[in-house]
């Protein structure tokens, strides 16, 4: 039986930012890859109350968004991405329990092995939100086929975070530069977040983030993660 790695990301593009080249680098080793998504980072770039022009302009973006997780599946070989719709910048208004909810109906159809997803100290209070979920859905009850649950790190939230619980990573993959490259190609997919250097979710930044990672444990490149909990050794 294949191993199969589950991924809960808060919007479209976190999949990437955190565990993008980890995926492509296990889907080489024969890893099955599921990915869940709770929402699309558009809406929350604009006002509360939005004129006619920018409600045409968020459809838009939306279809833009849509049409971009199908590339983005392809570029990192996932077998198969859930897209919810949560109101971007708003996941704390939303009962936790339906968040909760949504994430167990994927675990279901899924079956994961390992759970990758956000860590707690977040700036951004949508991946706190999932964060809080996925850590109810990841409970070990018996039975439970989860081996560990890891938190993986978001350039531009986690890094921006300046108080509470930071980030701190326990666990590294290996990845090559070929997988490296599919995660920042799918990045680019992602027309209506890519960034310019020196911002942190920059083509540039992302290869130094996996440099840096890679150096801490005698790696070329690697991406970091902090472990939630896991079985045996």
């Amino acid at each position: 039986m294949k191993k199969r790695i589950h991924i809960i990301a808060a919007h479209t593009d976190d999949e990437v930012l955190g565990a993008g080249a980890t995926a492509a680098e296990l889907n080489k080793k024969g890893y099955e890859t599921y990915i869940t998504i709770l929402g699309r980072p558009i809406v929350g770039k604009y006002n509360l109350q939005k004129t006619e022009k920018e409600i045409k302009e968020i459809e838009k973006k939306t279809k833009i968004v849509n049409q971009s997780v199908k590339k983005v599946g392809k570029i990192l070989g996932a077998k198969k991405i859930s897209v919810h719709n949560l109101p971007n910048c708003q996941y704390d208004s939303v009962k936790q329990l339906q968040i909760t909810q949504l994430i167990e109906k994927d675990m279901r159809e899924f079956k994961p092995h390992i759970v990758i997803t956000h860590h707690p100290s977040d700036s951004n209070t949508d991946h706190g939100a999932v964060f809080k979920s996925a850590v109810i859905a990841t409970r070990s009850l018996p039975n439970c086929k989860i081996s560990k649950v890891l938190l993986f790190e978001i350039p531009s939230s986690t890094t921006y975070s300046r108080t509470g619980n930071q980030f701190k990573p326990d666990t590294y993959i290996q990845i090559s530069k070929e997988s490296l490259n599919k995660k920042t190609k799918a990045m680019e997919a992602y027309t209506t977040e890519k960034a310019k250097y020196p911002h942190p979710r920059s083509a540039e930044a992302l290869k130094a983030l996996a440099m840096l990672r890679g150096s801490e444990i005698g790696f070329e490149y690697a991406e970091a993660f902090q472990t939630l909990w896991r079985k045996g050794l």
